[in-house]
């Protein structure tokens, strides 16, 4: 319910590798005791052992059990915006947001809320919250809702509370903003910020991309564990018909459907969401080659 999209990670390298590091780091984190190495305090990190490293080491891990399972279920409920952007322009943003979100939230700590909190705030609590509520914008204004609900009723059937489905995953992440707050509350808004510059094009880079064959040659030595299993031409041949099939193959009509009029990029990028290309064809066929709208019948089934 909190993700209307195909089970699984299949077409999502990226986010694989996000849920895969998020645990992973923690772990070696706990395992070799450094844990202490990636919060941010002011004094005395920076003012007096000049530990400037941490400003791109904080965001690595998270260092409580709770953060971990949070960031993971809510890595993997926005592996939607990757299907939507594709693995490369994702992947692009998230360095892009990573990098601005790691230098620009220890420097609004330093020189806006320190003073105007006469020094009592000058903690940075570990964790990608930050790049986490990046995504977040992205999901916000990029993903349609797929339906609503009333939550109180009223006497008026035009009055009361109307939620959607993206609540679920809202309340998911309100669950890191107040982990450690205040900290974590600045890391959620520098990240919401950036997201929304990315999103309205004014955040200087939002055009750039990793090159090409770059990206190639890092998604090709994905370990196997992150890739979908491949069945094998034996294994394809094995299926079990159905009756449906069975009547088409007897009928002589194709069980594969047919659509005029869709180009086959258009298909190829539904496809690349995450849904087979039966299912693509189909929705389409029913949207009358409507892409928008296949897309939606596609998030509802």
């Amino acid at each position: 319910m909190l993700s209307l999209t195909p089970a699984g990670l299949q077409n999502t390298p990226i986010t694989q590798y996000l849920l895969y590091g998020t645990v992973l780091n923690a772990t070696l984190a706990s395992i070799f005791n450094i844990k202490h190495y990636f919060p941010i305090q002011l004094i005395p990190h920076f003012i007096n052992y000049h530990q400037y490293w941490r400003i791109l080491s904080w965001q690595l891990i998270y260092i409580n059990a709770g953060e971990v399972l949070f960031g993971t279920l809510t890595f993997y409920n926005l592996r939607i915006v990757e299907r939507h952007f594709g693995s490369r322009k994702y992947s692009s943003f998230i360095m892009l947001s990573f990098l601005y979100t790691s230098i620009l939230t220890p420097l609004i700590l330093c020189f806006i809320i320190k003073p105007l909190s006469h020094g009592r705030y000058q903690y940075l609590p570990p964790g990608p919250t930050a790049l986490i509520f990046s995504i977040l914008a992205q999901y916000h204004t990029i993903i349609p809702e797929s339906y609503k609900f009333k939550v109180l009723n009223m006497p008026s059937a035009k009055k009361g509370l109307f939620l959607s489905n993206k609540i679920y995953l809202y309340i998911l992440s309100f669950q890191l903003l107040f982990a450690q707050s205040p900290g974590s509350i600045l890391e959620a808004v520098t990240g919401w910020i950036i997201g929304r510059l990315y999103v309205f094009q004014y955040l200087p880079g939002v055009k750039w991309r990793i090159p090409r064959r770059i990206f190639e040659k890092i998604i090709s030595n994905t370990p196997s564990i992150f890739t979908p299993r491949q069945t094998s031409s034996n294994e394809s041949e094995r299926t079990i018909p159905t009756g449906a099939s069975i009547l088409n193959a007897i009928s002589g009509i194709s069980e594969r459907p047919e659509l005029s009029g869709a180009r086959e990029h258009e298909i190829e990028s539904i496809v690349a969401m995450g849904f087979t290309r039966h299912q693509v064809v189909n929705a389409l066929i029913r949207a009358n080659n409507d892409v928008e709208m296949a897309i939606q019948i596609l998030l509802e089934e």
